[in-house]
């Protein structure tokens, strides 16, 4: 999984290298030090990579 934004940089990597069991997941992100913005989750599964959209808002902008 990694967080990348709008121009395709990398953010972060949450969950490096990590597998997973099928099924149902959550996860929570701390993205409190990243401006307001529209970023994107993109989740890696085999050969697919699905992209999920974030907007973040910051309180303190």
């Amino acid at each position: 999984m990694r967080l990348v934004d709008v121009l395709g940089r990398e953010i972060m990597r949450p969950l490096e290298q990590q597998k997973m069991e099928n099924g149902n997941h959550s996860l929570s992100l701390d993205l409190s030090g990243l401006p307001t913005g529209i970023y994107q989750c993109r989740i890696f599964t085999g050969n697919n990579v699905y992209t999920l959209p974030i907007i973040h808002h910051n309180e303190l902008e």
